[in-house]
């Protein structure tokens, strides 16, 4: 969603009360990410997640974007049951989203995803303007669809802000500006407080990832901040969410002679003020090389699984000399390529 928010802002500018409503995934900060925005109206709800997309929704002519997806199953006996009820599930969760946006009584859907559960919500929910990707089952309930001259939308999905910058373009309105997040001044003052005793530089860390291809192996990365250890950036903070606290102490544990802090769980608010901190980020491709990215933070990033995002000037990716390989992601990437580019990039000693 993060990348997303120059089309948000597109949108917002093309309707005609300056903003979108948002509903998303349940598990999205979206209060976090988008409190103090003024292209932002509200956060209209949320529901389960049950796949990857994205939808905003505005009462003006305009409207936005929603994150969700589709899964599978299959079998016999308990199996079958068992794809029944989740069928159910996802049936109930398609009324779900159409209800919230019943509510709201918006005039158009803008669905910044390939999911057709969103499009086929908006239109349960009565909205007769509804735009999106338009691939596969998703066209039969779109006005405008994206359906571009025989590119890839799998391809263009990997790089999500070119599927939203020419369905923007199909609706008459542009990308505005680059994937930023604004904090409060105060912010990253206040996140930085209790570790104000820490020696600079502060190196902000993140070794997890949704898709386990983007995960670098825990010595090797461990070996990366050992190496920043010795070069003076002594002060490292591995940010992770509770469910990746297994790999964030394999990584400690394979230090030699860094001493990581983790910071595990923590709301993104104080997350994305102590990020606004730091003096540098060394990440996989993940949600906080986005949040880290988004606040301008010299984010160097791991890139396995999609070619690196042109989106900041701030991230200088690392991919492997053999190129993205999605089917292995990241583990192609030798120790010797991220130790080189720390060099390069003037982090590390030649």
């Amino acid at each position: 969603m993060i990348q997303l928010i120059p089309a948000l802002k597109g949108l917002a500018r093309g309707d005609e009360n300056g903003g979108v409503d948002l509903i998303t995934l349940e598990n999205f900060p979206t209060e976090a990410v988008f409190a103090g925005t003024d292209y932002v109206f509200r956060h209209a709800g949320a529901i389960l997640r049950h796949g990857y997309a994205s939808a905003a929704l505005t009462k003006g002519d305009q409207g936005g974007g929603r994150t969700g997806g589709d899964g599978g199953g299959g079998g016999s006996g308990k199996a079958r049951r068992n794809v029944v009820r989740e069928n159910v599930r996802r049936a109930l969760v398609l009324f779900d989203m159409a209800r919230l946006m019943r509510s709201g009584r918006y005039k158009r859907a803008v669905i910044l995803g390939a999911s057709w559960r969103y499009a086929a919500a908006a239109r349960l929910a009565g909205i007769e303007d509804v735009a999106g990707y338009g691939s596969r089952l998703q066209t039969l309930f779109l006005n405008d669809g994206l359906i571009p001259d025989g590119r890839s939308i799998r391809h263009l999905h990997a790089q999500r802000l070119g599927c939203a910058a020419i369905l923007l373009d199909r609706l008459g309105l542009a990308l505005e500006g680059a994937p930023e997040l604004v904090l409060p001044p105060e912010a990253a003052a206040l996140a930085a407080a209790p570790y104000a005793h820490l020696p600079r530089p502060w190196t902000a860390v993140a070794v997890g990832s949704a898709d386990p291809n983007r995960v670098w192996p825990a010595d090797r990365m461990a070996a990366v901040l050992d190496r920043l250890h010795g070069a003076g950036r002594t002060t490292q903070f591995i940010v992770a969410t509770q469910a990746e606290a297994p790999l964030v102490q394999g990584v400690i544990r394979a230090c030699r002679t860094a001493r990581p802090l983790p910071l595990i769980g923590q709301p993104l608010r104080e997350v994305m003020g102590l990020l606004a901190a730091c003096d540098m980020a060394f990440c996989t491709d993940s949600g906080i090389m986005n949040v880290a990215a988004s606040l301008g933070v010299p984010t160097h990033a791991l890139f396995g699984t999609v070619q690196p995002y042109a989106y900041w000037s701030c991230l200088h990716p690392i991919v492997s000399r053999a190129g993205v390989r999605p089917d292995v992601g990241v583990s192609v990437i030798d120790l010797d390529e991220v130790l080189g580019h720390f060099v390069t990039q003037g982090i590390l000693p030649g």
